[in-house]
């Protein structure tokens, strides 16, 4: 896994991620690195446009494939991976 340092965030925020994670019942880096992995995942868009570059690229999507169900597991965290 990779590292990095991020500097000068404003206290405000830190303070808000610091109370989310005690929360929650778990670290700071924790915290963050879930706010890092939700923001990483790709946008309703973003898999609408990779599925129309697949379609370009031959006889479309399957009929059996549903991409509503799809969209969904990426929101849920569960495609994808």
């Amino acid at each position: 896994m990779a590292d990095f340092l991020l500097r000068n965030i404003d206290d405000d925020v830190m303070d808000t991620f610091k109370r989310r994670a005690q929360i929650k019942g778990h670290s700071l880096q924790q915290e963050l690195a879930e706010v890092i992995r939700t923001a990483a995942r790709p946008t309703r868009d973003e898999i609408l446009r990779l599925f129309e570059e697949f379609d370009s690229l031959g006889d479309g999507i399957p009929a059996d494939v549903d991409i509503v169900e799809l969209i969904r597991e990426e929101r849920e965290g569960r495609g994808w991976r």
